[in-house]
């Protein structure tokens, strides 16, 4: 298969041979590629699926807290840090971090005096991986123990 013929074949991985390689497994799309273009590649599928899981951790580190202000800065800082760690080793483009990654959590930001009320502390977090992409945002929730 020549990129020609790939490029109008979306959603498959070919096997092709590269001068110098051999035989190479071309390409890391999902089955979404023609449906969505921000899931089309696996490596920004498990990206997000990574950061996902390790926010989900994270969250669980203040179930016990007030749903205020103080832990919604505590649950930014270590998204921060985390997400900071990825883009200084190469894994979110952008040569500074506000074109890299976003993270909105607060009441009128991810949060209603409802939501609160209720316990869920939302946390939005944006990424932009290394690949031609906009961002991809994910909206992690908790319910808080408000005994």
């Amino acid at each position: 298969m020549s990129d020609e013929e790939q490029g109008e074949n979306p959603s498959l991985n070919f096997l092709r041979v590269f001068s110098g390689y051999g035989t190479l497994v071309w390409g890391a799309r999902t089955l979404a590629a023609s449906q969505s273009t921000e899931w089309r590649y696996i490596p920004v599928r498990r990206l997000a699926d990574t950061l996902a899981r390790d926010v989900s951790t994270a969250l669980q580190s203040v179930v016990f807290e007030p749903n205020t202000q103080p832990t919604w800065e505590k649950v930014r800082a270590a998204i921060d840090t985390y997400l900071y760690r990825l883009w200084q080793q190469g894994g979110l483009q952008g040569t500074k971090v506000e074109e890299s990654y976003f993270i909105q959590i607060g009441k009128g930001i991810t949060m209603t005096e409802q939501d609160i009320t209720d316990g869920r502390l939302i946390v939005k977090t944006g990424i932009a991986p290394v690949r031609p992409a906009e961002f991809i945002v994910q909206q992690h929730t908790i319910t808080l123990d408000q005994g």
